[in-house]
């Protein structure tokens, strides 16, 4: 009720993205036109040496194999539990590198691998400074996000910034975001 009464007295109303836009007004009643869509950037990467692969690799019993990157707070919504799901669809060389924020979810995470018994191909890194991400970013096969619901979907711009494939949720903001260059699939279904 006080996020209605605010959105109708604001003198403008901005969202990062059309279909946040979208949902915003279904949900309020609010006209589309009344919302200036204004997108996220990725900006520039930092300008930083990355740390060299086989030093990340070591730091993080990243073997020789394939690296899938998600960056994203371990957070339920974000649904990296699918990605471990995944694993048993995937040669036994590929770690899934889950860099961001431990929250609880990530015990959840951990408790899913060793259920699955894939708990040695994923890694858990939380904050990674600026060199490290990059680091990752540079070795890894591909960028998943299996996200659930997003606003925007900033890392799916940071992974195409950076040349590195995306698969990601078939989301329409996520959509919006990797247009016809990101590779979707359905966020519940592992083998997808």
């Amino acid at each position: 009720e006080i996020m209605l009464r605010a959105a109708r007295r604001a003198d403008s109303l901005m969202a990062p993205s059309a279909a946040t836009r979208d949902e915003i007004c279904a949900v309020f009643g609010l006209d589309p036109a009344s919302v200036a869509v204004i997108p996220h950037g990725a900006g520039q990467p930092p300008d930083v040496d990355p740390v060299p692969e086989a030093e990340l690799r070591e730091r993080h019993g990243l073997g020789a194999g394939r690296v899938v990157l998600c960056v994203a707070a371990k957070r339920p919504h974000k649904n990296q539990g699918l990605l471990l799901g995944a694993l048993g669809h995937l040669e036994d060389d590929v770690v899934v590198v889950l860099a961001g924020h431990a929250e609880p979810y990530e015990d959840e995470l951990r408790a899913q691998a060793a259920q699955l018994g894939v708990e040695g191909r994923v890694r858990y890194l939380e904050f990674v400074p600026d060199a490290e991400l990059e680091g990752l970013w540079r070795l890894a096969e591909c960028a998943a996000f299996p996200t659930l619901g997003e606003g925007f979907g900033l890392p799916v711009i940071e992974a195409m910034a950076r040349g590195v494939p995306v698969a990601c949720s078939d989301l329409p903001v996520l959509r919006e975001v990797g247009g016809d260059v990101a590779h979707y699939f359905t966020p519940d279904d592992p083998a997808a």
